[in-house]
This record gives C-alpha cells, sequence and structure tokens, in this order.
C-alpha cells in the first residue's frame, strides 16, 4: 500500500514539472539576457524571410510572388509584411541605417529596427533597471534560395555562430546564433523537403537557450515536438494555414521585451493577425501555439495556471477557428499559402 502510494506522489511530481517545464525554459532565456541587459547589451532578434515566389507556392500575382523583388513582395512589402508592419505609422519602431549587413549572397536586403522598452514583469522580476533595448534584424532571402534561408534559419536555431551587424552609428549587433530570439517567417519548406534529421542538429546544439519563432502554415506538426527544449525555448508555431506577416511575430518580440509569459506572447501575436487581417480573434485564434495553448504538440506544455499567466488578455481566447488557406494582406487583395 505503501509503494502504491508512494508511486502515486512520484507520478503526480514528475506530471508536475513536466507542467511548468516551457516555464522554466522561458525563465531560463530570461536568467539568461537579464544580467546582460543590466550591462547595457541589446537584445538581438533575427528573421529569416523567405521571400514569396510563384515558382515555389501561389503568391497572388507576378508582383507579390516575385522572389527576387523585395520592394512588390507579398512578404515583404504589404501592410502585413515586415516593411508595412514595421514602418507603420505608430508602431514605435525606428528604422536603423545599415553600414555593413555581414548578410550572406542570397539575401536581398536587410533591415533593422530598434525599439526601447522600460523593464517590466519577468525584467523587474530579477531587478532589471536599465531600459531594454531591442532590435529586430530581418533578412530578405531570395525566393528560390528557400533551402538556404531554412538552412541558415536552422543553423541560427541550433548554433552560436555569431553574424554581426555593423549600423552608422558603430553599433555592433550580434545576430545569427547569438541572438536571443531567432524566427522564420513564410512559406513552411518542410512540407516539401525530406524529414530533418532532428537528432544531428540537437548533438550540435549550443548550451545556451534562445527563443524559437516559426511563422508558417502548419509548422507545430512538423517542430514542436522535435525542437523545443530547454535551450530551444519555443515561444510560437502555428496549428493551421495562415499569411505568414509580421504582425504576429511582432506581438512576440513585443511580449518578451516586456518580460510578457508565453500565453501573453501567444495572446498578443493572435490579436495583432487579427488585427492584420481584418478579423475577429475568434476566427482565427487558434492559429498559434505554444506550450500555453491546449492543443500544444510538444514537450513542456503547460496545464495549469502560475501568477501572471492568467491575469493579462483574457478576452484573446478563441472559441473556433476558421481555416485560412488563402489569407489575403488587407493592402494587395491576394492571398498566399505559408
Amino acid at each position: 500500500m505503501r509503494a502504491a502510494i508512494w508511486i502515486a506522489i512520484i507520478c503526480a511530481s514528475t506530471t508536475v514539472a513536466r507542467a511548468d517545464d516551457a516555464r522554466d525554459w522561458l525563465d531560463g532565456l530570461y536568467d539568461l539576457w537579464a544580467p546582460r541587459v543590466e550591462r547595457g547589451e541589446p537584445i538581438v532578434v533575427t528573421a529569416h524571410v523567405p521571400l514569396c515566389d510563384n515558382r515555389i507556392i501561389r503568391c497572388g500575382n507576378k508582383r507579390l510572388g516575385d522572389g527576387d523583388n523585395p520592394d512588390t513582395n507579398l512578404y515583404w512589402n504589404t501592410d502585413e509584411g515586415f516593411l508595412g508592419w514595421f514602418d507603420r505609422k505608430g508602431s514605435g519602431w525606428k528604422r536603423e541605417k545599415i553600414q555593413d549587413a555581414g548578410a550572406p549572397s542570397d539575401v536581398l536586403e536587410t533591415r533593422v529596427w530598434h525599439r526601447t522598452f522600460k523593464p517590466k514583469e519577468a525584467w523587474n522580476d530579477r531587478k532589471v533597471g536599465k531600459p531594454i533595448e531591442i532590435y529586430v534584424i530581418a533578412y530578405a532571402w531570395r525566393g528560390t534560395s528557400i533551402d538556404q534561408t531554412l538552412a541558415a534559419y536552422l543553423d541560427d536555431v541550433y548554433g552560436d555562430q555569431q553574424r554581426t551587424v555593423v549600423l552608422d552609428d558603430g553599433t555592433r549587433l550580434a545576430a545569427g546564433g547569438k541572438s536571443a530570439i531567432v524566427a522564420w517567417v513564410g512559406h513552411n519548406r518542410l512540407m516539401d523537403v525530406d524529414p530533418i534529421d532532428w537528432a544531428a542538429r540537437a548533438k550540435s546544439s549550443t548550451s545556451e537557450p534562445k527563443g524559437v519563432i516559426a511563422e508558417a502554415c502548419e509548422t507545430a506538426p512538423y517542430m514542436a515536438a522535435e525542437v523545443s527544449s530547454e535551450t530551444r525555448v519555443p515561444l510560437l508555431m502555428t496549428n493551421d494555414f495562415l499569411f505568414a506577416g509580421a504582425n504576429a511575430f511582432e506581438g512576440v518580440v513585443t511580449t518578451f521585451a516586456r518580460g510578457g509569459s508565453l500565453k501573453a506572447m501567444r495572446d498578443l501575436a493572435t490579436v495583432q493577425y487579427a488585427q492584420g487581417q481584418g478579423e475577429t480573434v475568434h476566427h482565427v485564434g487558434r492559429v498559434f501555439t505554444n506550450p500555453a495553448e491546449s492543443r500544444w504538440p510538444g514537450p513542456g506544455k503547460i496545464t495549469r495556471s502560475r501568477g501572471r499567466d492568467t491575469r493579462r488578455n483574457r478576452r484573446a481566447g478563441p472559441r473556433r477557428t476558421r481555416r485560412r488557406s488563402d489569407a489575403r494582406p488587407r493592402s494587395s487583395g491576394a492571398g498566399s499559402r505559408s
């Protein structure tokens, strides 16, 4: 009888530990960056954006699907693309001039945006007093170089090789594998290629935690179970088809800069995606996932509330999902499955 009781206690303890894993992983990321921020080090987010290309996926029309031209591309220069979203009026982001992008030859354009936040929530918990200086570095990759883009993204997610970006004022930003967050925003190339050898990737993984974003159609079924860990903290993935724009991505980045939880990251990503699509939150609410969401298919799933997780964005919880295989950015009137 006593043995049975102890087994039950051990099993219950294991369940709680697993439930808390993802929050502990996020805590580890904040723990890593808090002293760096206090020393004046900026937080860098690297975003890999393979331009929409009609030779790979339907992008709407010739201009939107010209993967060699960032100026007209669906994922880059529309209302929900990176230029349209980060440069929108009242965004709070400042575009920085670049002296040396240090980008591979298949990157057609590099943009950097900067924003300053007051330390809140997780940063306050760690006694951070200095402002949170955060930079988003977005690489517009040639559309037909999507395989090279995927390789670079995975190298950054698993490795620690630095890609240095130098701004006009001399500021040097440690991008690539040294970023705090690494993101993919574009078509889900994992749907098209042979399965990735995730075990081989994991063997060479860095020991420092970083946040991971994968914003494309149905990334969670391909990545959540394989990628997620304490060193690759899953901040946002997807359960459904969607338009891969900058709005959801920025929601996660902004929430991290404010010291928010995984739930808050997913909530703001959902709200901003709905805003960009001209939809209600209820229509798109189940598109995004992370360990704070009930359908999360990977490790670290959160099954009970703790502190701030339940306080913010209460009304962002969805009631139903509408599958959007042809999400349309408002500026173009054209659709693209990501």
